[in-house]
C-alpha cells in the first residue's frame, strides 16, 4: 500500500508507528491540543485506510526489527567460517558453542534443575494432646 494520499492521515500514521499515546501523534500531525486531540485520535484510528495504513508501517518495523533462531544461527556460522580463515580457532568454538546452546545441545550447569531427594517419611505418628498443642503454639 503507498502512503496515503491525505498527508495528515500518513502524518498522524507514522507518528503512531513511531510510539507514544496516539493523541500525541494527532497533535503532531493536526497541531491540535487536549480533548480534541484525544477524541479525534481515536476516530480517525477507527478510519479504515488510517487503520490499514498503520498496520502495514508496524509489520514493515516488525519486519526489519525480527530476530529469529535462523538469522542468529546463520550468522554465527558466517563468523565461525571467517574465524577459522583467520586462524582464530578460539572465536570459531565460541561461534559453535552458542550454536549448540540455542538449539539446546548444550546446556550451562548454572541451567540445570537441581532435583533433591525427598525427606524421609516419619518412621512413628506425632502426636500432641490438646495441652501439649496450646503450651507450644498458643501466644
Amino acid at each position: 500500500m503507498p502512503a496515503l494520499s491525505n498527508l495528515k492521515w500518513e502524518a498522524f500514521a507514522q507518528a503512531v508507528v513511531q510510539g507514544g499515546p496516539a493523541s500525541r501523534a494527532y497533535s503532531r500531525a493536526y497541531r491540535a491540543t487536549g480533548n480534541s486531540a484525544e477524541v479525534n485520535a481515536a476516530k480517525l484510528l477507527r478510519n479504515t485506510q488510517v487503520a490499514a495504513r498503520v498496520a502495514e508501517l508496524q509489520n514493515e518495523v516488525q519486519a526489519k526489527t525480527m530476530v529469529t533462531v535462523e538469522g542468529l544461527t546463520r550468522d554465527l556460522f558466517e563468523i565461525k567460517r571467517q574465524a577459522m580463515i583467520d586462524g582464530k580457532y578460539a572465536a570459531a568454538v565460541s561461534a559453535l558453542e552458542l550454536i549448540a546452546k540455542m538449539h539446546g545441545f548444550l546446556i550451562d550447569r548454572s541451567e540445570q534443575v537441581v532435583m533433591h531427594r525427598p525427606a524421609p517419611l516419619p518412621t512413628k505418628l506425632f502426636e500432641l494432646s490438646e495441652e501439649e498443642w496450646r503450651a507450644q503454639f498458643s501466644p
